[in-house]
């Protein structure tokens, strides 16, 4: 008999803890942001470059603070970034880490880009688009 009672209270317990667990997580994430509205916010980015590009289907280089020698960055955080991107510019493909293309998208920050000017301002028109995005065309001499 006094086994069915210390189930009863060890489930009861359990619940009990799942349920206070439940309501811990909760209102821990109540006031973060939406990352949907983040993603709609790249989305419309993404979309101003491609309507900036002259064509619709093709190859556009992708350049990252990955691509930049000395700048920190969080690479899961930049390959969620070119994810994004490459989905949003479909059908157009970027090639990560080239800049062998007439057309180039730079997703950079601050310092980043500050270095990549540095070397490469006399080579390209660049166009400064929301956030971290510019739009690099190769200037053909």
């Amino acid at each position: 008999m006094w086994k069915k009672t210390l189930q009863k209270i060890i489930l009861i317990l359990l619940v009990l803890l799942g349920i206070k667990t439940g309501v811990q997580g909760l209102a821990s994430t109540i006031n973060m942001p939406s990352h949907d509205v983040s993603v709609a916010k790249w989305d419309e980015r993404a979309a101003a470059l491609k309507d900036a590009l002259p064509f619709k289907r093709g190859f556009v280089g992708y350049i990252s603070d990955i691509d930049i020698p000395n700048v920190e960055y969080d690479r899961q955080n930049l390959v969620g970034e070119f994810t994004l991107t490459q989905f949003s510019l479909a059908p157009i493909v970027l090639i990560q880490g080239s800049d062998d293309e007439e057309w180039n998208i730079l997703s950079l920050s601050q310092q980043a880009y500050e270095i990549w000017s540095a070397e490469n301002a006399a080579q390209y028109e660049v166009i400064k688009f929301g956030g971290k995005f510019y739009l690099a065309h190769k200037v053909i001499p």
